[in-house]
């Protein structure tokens, strides 16, 4: 994670001196408009600005790329003067002389850099603006990042992605971009810029780690680290909320010296782990462009791009209205005079309190204040009639919809409630002055449906939290944009049933039994044959058993080859579905399983009228509700089908409950004869003839067929066979 180490100072005419250092630090080049004495080392950018995901999206993100880099010198034209700066030596693209060189990128084509012994592609070059790559999906991480899907992605669709999986404002990663390799605003960036963009894995003292080189992961672990600061904030070297000892420069102390910074929020912490030097007094002071001994530029050059590009790097300039009396415990919020008790922790961050440093005053002046309501999570604005109710969460306000509250302004339940709010009890709904509540929280949006909690993703329905383990039921509500984080006292309904999508096969873990969820149910499937006729293969989910413990999804009786959408009735087999249209009659269709939803997922083909077994290679029919096997395929024609009407089926359909045994289909002519008995028959239409002797000529004796007297009594005799 380079301190903006420039690797290479590249301009437009002709040679530029550079001064080298023990350790080569540069200043930015770009003429900035911020002034470095509203820079505060202390709070570089606060929490609600870095952890922002939602100030971007693809297409702003791209237009802003655009912006900044209106052309780009695809193919190198432009004659240049370049060089690398490693360490302290200036290496020549050629030789490794240490001179600058002059000359046309159409000339030099091939760059090579003598002091890695890297070599860098050829033009055409590609501007960040038309970077697109390939890349892969990354798994959730409790508290880090949520699901990154993979794809072929652009430079921007990258960052706003990422930005959203892991929470990380996307302004910051463009930021980041700029800060170590300038990606944003160069004409002609080189292979190595992209391997090292945001400079994760690139200490100062040392070469880049190779693991993480490519764009992608630049951009994906660099977002992924500064949450890592994040949750784990007691393990790494620089700590909000306390004095740290911070360089001015990766020379040490001995040779540039430190100073104490007491470090305001995480998201400066953050800077400091990832760059772990601060400006000193001359960098501050020298004119931009300028360098200075022991100067270090890294967080500097983080805050000046981004209040130039984006604003303020801070939420408002505001004092702490969080206090304590001298020799007491309670912490308080104090506004015009009134001091309203912060109960706990949970509620200090509601209100975004816990980014306040808490001013110490005397007992007595504590004592003098006027005391107002304790703070809630749920208030509304005391001196504006029309103000909203509000749900606070994280220092940001909620408008609460009618549909989030428990119970109707008549005090009657509501059957529609998504959060289950107790919006209208006086004991957990405040009033507070409108200047208050504008002053200590951000307006945000509407309240969602859908939470970001702990590790999953939840939906808000009947005052509770249902799980979503399905990510396409996020799309199917809204989108991951519709999805926000919430701290724990906001994230305290009872779970509800696990929500996926119809058709999901789920597989809980410690059992292998399998079910098919469908509006709501679980259907167990019993066998392989349903398991892969209704197409569940496709689509199997290992679940953890316990998000199925608190309100348990009701189980049905397990799934079989008949499913039903409350209309039609289908045999399903072989992932498709064959309506009984008219037909209901003729098939067992007590047994069918209520699944609207799958079914509407399964293809539908025609049914047919004779069907061939791939179990047991027997080709019957069906008519009420009974199967009728063709004894050889010589009955088959002779009877008058064909083969081109036969539908292939599993053993499930033959052996479908309700489908009972009918007897065979025999031809006219067919000599046959029931199990043991030696007495032969003749088929005589729908009736049999008696063969009284084995000589008759013009008989088919060698195809003499044994059938079962369930067969025999579907073709009762009518007399003897004569000549």
């Amino acid at each position: 994670m380079s301190n903006n180490i420039l690797k290479q100072i590249r301009t437009l005419a002709g040679l530029v001196s550079v001064l080298l250092f023990s350790v080569v630090l540069f200043a930015p080049s770009a003429a900035l408009a911020v002034s470095t004495s509203n820079f505060q080392a202390g709070r570089i950018i606060d929490d609600d600005i870095f952890f922002n995901s939602a100030t971007m999206n693809t297409a702003q993100i791209q237009a802003f790329l655009k912006a900044k880099l209106p052309d780009c010198d695809t193919n190198g034209s432009l004659s240049t003067s370049y060089r690398f700066v490693e360490s302290n030596r200036a290496v020549n693209p050629q030789d490794g002389s240490g001179t600058t060189v002059t000359t046309t990128r159409a000339l030099y084509g091939q760059r090579y850099d003598a002091y890695h012994g890297t070599s860098y592609a050829s033009p055409p070059y590609t501007c960040l603006k038309s970077y697109i790559q390939d890349t892969p999906t990354m798994p959730a991480q409790s508290g880090l990042c949520n699901q990154y899907s993979g794809g072929i992605r652009s430079a921007a669709d990258i960052i706003y992605r990422v930005g959203v999986a892991c929470g990380i404002n996307p302004q910051v990663l463009i930021v980041l971009l700029q800060k170590e390799q300038s990606l944003v605003t160069d004409t002609w960036p080189w292979g190595n810029q992209y391997s090292s963009a945001t400079g994760f894995g690139c200490p100062d003292t040392a070469p880049c780690d190779s693991s993480f080189g490519g764009y992608f992961y630049q951009v994906y672990y660099a977002a992924h680290q500064f949450k890592l600061y994040q949750r784990d904030a007691g393990s790494f070297g620089y700590k909000a909320y306390r004095n740290n000892k911070i360089l001015y420069s990766p020379a040490g102390e001995t040779a540039c010296g430190s100073s104490t910074v007491y470090i305001q929020n995480q998201a400066t912490a953050g800077l400091y782990n990832y760059t772990p030097y601060q400006p000193n007094a001359a960098t501050l002071a020298a004119l931009e462009g300028q360098t200075v001994n022991c100067g270090a530029y890294g967080n500097l050059n983080f805050w000046r791009t981004f209040s130039n590009w984006f604003g303020s790097t801070i939420i408002g300039q505001q004092l702490s209205v969080v206090y304590k009396a001298q020799n007491g415990n309670e912490l308080y919020a104090v506004w015009d005079g009134v001091k309203y008790y912060i109960p706990s922790y949970d509620i200090m961050i509601d209100w975004g309190l816990h980014r306040q440093a808490v001013n110490i005053i005397s007992d007595q002046a504590m004592a003098d204040l006027v005391t107002g309501p304790q703070l809630t999570n749920i208030a509304k604005m005391s001196d504006d009639p029309a103000s909203p109710l509000f749900m606070f969460d994280d220092g940001k306000r909620y408008p609460i919809p009618e549909n989030a509250c428990a119970y109707k302004l008549d005090s009657s339940p509501n059957p529609e409630t998504t959060w289950g709010l107790d919006c209208f009890n006086t004991n957990i709904s405040k009033s507070y002055p409108k200047a208050f509540i504008e002053n200590t929280t951000v307006q945000d949006i509407t309240l969602p449906n859908m939470i970001a909690y702990q590790d999953s993703v939840w939906k808000l329905e009947g005052g509770k939290k249902r799980r979503i383990v399905d990510g396409l039921v996020v799309d199917v509500l809204g989108g991951w944009g519709n999805v926000r984080w919430m701290k724990d006292s906001n994230a305290q309904q009872p779970e509800g049933k696990i929500l996926m999508r119809n058709g999901y096969a789920v597989r809980f873990t410690g059992s292998s039994q399998v079910y098919l969820y469908d509006n709501g149910r679980l259907y167990p499937v019993n066998t392989l044959e349903t398991f892969i006729g209704w197409g569940l293969n496709k689509n199997l989910h290992d679940l953890q058993s316990s998000f199925n413990v608190k309100d348990p999804l009701p189980v049905d009786s397990p799934l079989g080859q008949m499913g039903s959408d409350g209309i039609n009735y289908y045999v399903v087999d072989n992932d498709y579905k064959l309506p009984l249209a008219n037909d209901t009659a003729q098939w067992p269709t007590d047994s069918a399983k209520y699944t609207p939803g799958m079914l509407s997922q399964i293809p539908s083909i025609p049914l047919s009228n004779v069907y061939l077994s791939s179990s047991s290679g027997q080709i019957f029919t069906v008519y009420g509700k009974k199967r009728y096997v063709f004894p050889t395929m010589n009955d088959f024609f002779k009877l008058g089908f064909n083969t081109n009407a036969i539908r292939r089926v599993s053993g499930q359909i033959e052996n479908m409950p309700g489908l009972v045994y009918g007897g065979m289909h025999m031809s006219n002519g067919r000599l046959y004869k029931i199990n043991d008995n030696p007495q032969i028959y003749m088929v005589n239409g729908s009736s049999s003839l008696r063969i009284n002797s084995i000589n008759y000529p013009g008989l088919d004796y060698a195809n003499l067929i044994t059938v079962d007297p369930l067969t025999g009594s579907r073709y009762p005799v009518s007399g003897t066979y004569t000549r």
